[in-house]
């Protein structure tokens, strides 16, 4: 037995340290070479997120001048009611349309509430005041919601997180 651990051990301190050294080396190199690559990811996730919030800023925006067409079709059926010359599927058609619109409009809001309510964009970007960009919007947003959903008889559009940062803002 103490043969086969004479025939393990090293005779020669000084290449136990060789490998040793190599081996250290070698997972520093290792070390740096991960940490490099977990600061472009992170700076790779930060862009993306920018991209994101920039993405849902542009779908609000699409999707509430969609909201302004449907209601100016709308507006516009009806008027044509008034003069006699009414279609009801094109007066149908109009107002399904306008709902429509509403529901993706209010969706998307709601999407964007979503992502600014949260800590993760908080994180991502420390040195911007969210409440101060984008209060203002949510309330006319608020607006246009509260009229809608009173017009809309039996209406279930929910906005649960766009209501939720409105509270938690309007609160301090």
């Amino acid at each position: 037995m103490l043969e086969i651990y004479k025939e393990c051990t090293f005779t020669s301190s000084s290449s136990f340290n060789w490998i040793g050294f190599l081996t250290l080396c070698v997972a520093a190199f290792a070390l740096y070479i991960a940490r490099t690559n977990l600061i472009a990811l992170k700076r790779s996730h930060k862009v993306q997120s920018h991209m994101n919030l920039i993405n849902l800023e542009n779908e609000v925006r699409r999707n509430n001048v969609k909201l302004k067409e449907s209601i100016q079709e709308h507006t516009n059926s009806t008027t044509q009611e008034e003069l006699q010359n009414y279609d009801p599927k094109k007066i149908i058609q109009a107002k399904t349309n306008r709902e429509n619109c509403f529901e993706i409009y209010v969706t998307s809001v709601d999407k964007l509430a979503s992502l600014i309510g949260t800590d993760y964009l908080s994180k991502q970007f420390s040195n911007r005041n969210w409440k101060e960009e984008y209060h203002d919007f949510f309330k006319k947003v608020m607006v246009i919601y509260q009229d809608h959903t009173l017009e809309f008889q039996n209406s279930e559009y929910k906005i649960p997180n766009f209501e939720k940062l409105l509270e938690e803002w309007n609160k301090k």
